[in-house]
């Protein structure tokens, strides 16, 4: 996560810039997202854990939303794709 920040953090702003450390540490991240996802599993109601298969179907969305183009692109080494 820390990766996609910083990129995302330079598409978004100018190259020169950097993005604040917490944002780069993958420590706060997991937190970030315990913290959004430990309330939604301790729900009394096996329905309610469909929130958080909402969250991971939109991350493994947005993994494959971030990767795709890298696929097409020539800027991935050729033993990368080869896996």
């Amino acid at each position: 996560m820390p990766n996609v920040v910083e990129s995302l953090y330079h598409d978004l702003t100018s190259p020169d810039v950097n993005p604040p450390a917490w944002a780069l540490s993958s420590r706060n991240w997991l937190i970030i997202f315990m913290i959004i996802l430990a309330p939604l599993s301790f729900l009394k109601n096996i329905n309610s854990l469909r929130h958080s298969s909402y969250v991971a179907l939109f991350s493994v969305g947005e993994l494959i939303q971030l990767l795709f183009p890298f696929r097409k692109s020539d800027q991935v080494p050729q033993h990368i794709l080869s896996l």
